[in-house]
C-alpha cells in the first residue's frame, strides 16, 4: 500500500511538471518569434509568429537554410560559417540581428540562438527565440539622423560649447568669416585637475581647429578650444550589432 502511495505522489509530481513545462512552452510560442534548425542551418519547423514577421508560409520555408532570411553580402562571409560552427559546437548566441524578409524588406530581430542537447549533451538541432525590434531601430536611426543634422546645421555656434558632440569641433574651417585678429600673447601653463594646459603660441593666418580639446588658429590668435565632456560616439548604431 505505502509503495503505491508513493508511485502515486511520484506520479502527480510528474504530471505537474510537464503540464508546467507545457504551459512555459505555451507562454514563449504566444509572446516570441520561434524558428527551429538542423545542425545543418535547415528549417525544420516555425511558429506563426515568425511567420508572420517573415513573410512566409511554413511549406515555404521548411528544409530550406537559414541563409534565405539573411543578407545576400552576408551569406557567403566568414563570420558566418564561423556562426554555424560555434552553434553546432554547443555554443550558445544572442545579438541583434538584421534579417529579410520575403518580399525583400530588411527587419531587425533581438534574438537568441540556442542548442538544444540529448541525454549525452551532444546537440542535435538549435533554436532561435526572437523579438521584432524593426520599429525601435527605425526611431533611433531617425533620432540620430536629426541630431546629425542639427549639429551640421549649428556647427559654429557650438564650436565653443562644453558639450558639443566631438565632430563638431571643426567649427574654424567652417566658419563663413575668420574672427578680427587678436595681439600676439603668450598662455603660460598652470595645473588643471592634476595636467597642465597646453601653451598657446599665436602664429599668423588662419588654421583649423585641433579637435576636441585642441588649438584653434584663427586671424593671428591663437584661442584653446575647451575638451568636451560629451561621451565618445559609438558610431551609426548598425555597426556595433551582428549582423548575420
Amino acid at each position: 500500500m505505502a509503495f503505491g502511495f508513493g508511485l502515486g505522489l511520484f506520479g502527480g509530481a510528474v504530471n505537474s511538471r510537464l503540464h508546467e513545462l507545457e504551459a512555459l512552452a505555451a507562454a514563449i510560442d504566444r509572446s516570441q518569434a520561434t524558428i527551429e534548425f538542423d545542425l545543418d542551418g535547415r528549417v525544420l519547423t516555425a511558429n506563426e509568429n515568425f511567420l508572420r514577421v517573415s513573410g512566409y508560409a511554413l511549406v515555404e520555408i521548411q528544409g530550406r537554410h537559414h541563409s534565405m532570411f539573411v543578407d545576400p553580402a552576408e551569406r557567403q562571409s566568414e563570420a558566418y560559417e564561423r556562426f554555424w560552427e560555434r552553434l553546432r559546437a554547443g555554443q550558445f548566441n544572442a545579438a541583434r540581428y538584421k534579417r529579410i524578409t520575403k518580399d525583400g524588406a530588411e527587419v531587425w530581430l533581438q534574438a537568441s540562438y540556442n542548442p538544444m542537447t540529448d541525454a549525452s549533451g551532444k546537440p542535435y538541432k538549435i533554436v532561435e527565440f526572437a523579438t521584432d525590434i524593426t520599429a525601435q531601430v527605425q526611431a533611433q536611426r531617425d533620432l540620430e539622423a536629426a541630431l546629425g543634422d542639427t549639429g551640421r546645421s549649428s556647427a559654429a555656434p557650438r564650436a565653443l560649447d562644453p558639450f558639443a558632440r566631438p565632430e563638431s569641433t571643426t567649427w574654424a574651417s567652417q566658419s563663413p568669416a575668420a574672427p578680427t585678429a587678436l595681439p600676439e600673447r603668450r598662455t603660460a601653463s598652470r595645473p588643471w585637475s592634476g595636467r597642465a594646459e597646453a601653451v598657446a603660441v599665436g602664429a599668423g593666418g588662419a588654421g583649423g581647429a585641433g579637435g576636441a580639446g585642441g588649438t584653434a588658429v584663427a586671424g593671428g590668435a591663437a584661442v584653446a578650444a575647451p575638451k568636451s565632456t560629451a561621451p565618445a560616439s559609438t558610431g551609426g548604431g548598425d555597426d556595433q550589432w551582428t549582423d548575420f
